[in-house]
């Protein structure tokens, strides 16, 4: 390096980094360049740490790339000796299984991080929370409505006799909230679910007297029609493809009676999340 004897460094060397006090760091110093202009580090002394101000980038102008996911050089910061893994990044930074390690108590967030469970280094696991499944149920005056957009439609007008929340994994079993409040009306049940893996619902039928149909996104997938009553359970089912998906069931109770309904079975389960009601 070049001598700064009798030398102004902000006369001579611009490019040259210093304290922003020209004095030795004592405590978190910020560091500017020959002409005192502060630069985005502050240091401290030995391992007291560094201060970051503003945002720290890695792109294609710090001629960096993320490696492979799975990759023995996998490694972006590391942390007190853990490394803080992330996986492949393109425009978007998504950190969903990989483990992040801190030599700390609290770990304050700005964002929700979504994880299936926590493993303390005991080796306990806590299960995150999960909200509780319902569907959102609505209910016509129209004693025949069969899709979905009818029923939607006579939310908006005087056809519409209410609406609430069932809790329910996906059964709808015979209570107050299928025969309720009318004696002929027609009731949607609607969820929204988030389908991990193609997957198959398995649910099965007791004592309907009236017409039931399933929808998925506004597509049929099932129905009933006519009187069912037996002891014995009869099997339906119908498939949920991957991605978000909204599912409604459509009971009318056309041609008067009783309106009973017992439709049993889990929707909600390993391959498929709950989202929301209505």
């Amino acid at each position: 390096m070049a001598t700064l004897t009798n030398k102004n460094i902000n006369d001579t060397y611009f490019g040259l980094l210093k304290t922003n006090d020209n004095e030795v760091i004592d405590g978190l110093t910020r560091i500017t360049d020959g002409l005192g202009c502060n630069t985005s580090i502050s240091l401290n002394c030995g391992n007291e740490g560094a201060c970051i101000h503003g945002n720290l980038t890695f792109d294609t102008l710090c001629d960096f790339n993320f490696p492979e996911a799975g990759s023995s050089t996998n490694e972006i910061f590391i942390v007190n000796n853990c490394n803080v893994t992330l996986g492949n990044v393109s425009s978007v930074l998504d950190v969903c299984s990989d483990n992040l390690c801190f030599n700390s108590n609290v770990l304050d967030l700005e964002e929700n991080i979504e994880v299936d469970s926590i493993t303390f280094s005991d080796g306990t696991i806590i299960e995150t929370f999960e909200k509780a499944a319902f569907y959102g149920v609505t209910v016509s005056k129209v004693n025949n409505r069969t899709t979905p957009a009818e029923m939607r439609a006579d939310r908006l007008d005087s056809n519409f006799n209410g609406a609430w929340d069932m809790y329910t994994k996906g059964s709808i079993e015979d209570g107050i909230n299928n025969k309720a409040p009318a004696a002929r009306n027609s009731i949607m049940y609607t969820m929204n679910v988030d389908v991990i893996n193609n997957t198959t619902i398995t649910m099965y039928l007791f004592n309907l007297d009236d017409a039931y149909y399933i929808y998925v996104d506004d597509v049929l997938v099932d129905s009933y029609i006519g009187v069912y009553n037996s002891t014995d359970a009869n099997e339906r089912t119908f498939s949920l493809n991957a991605g978000r998906r909204r599912i409604d069931i459509v009971k009318n109770d056309y041609g008067g009676g009783s309106s009973y309904f017992t439709l049993m079975g889990n929707i909600i389960g390993t391959d498929v999340k709950f989202v929301s009601g209505f």
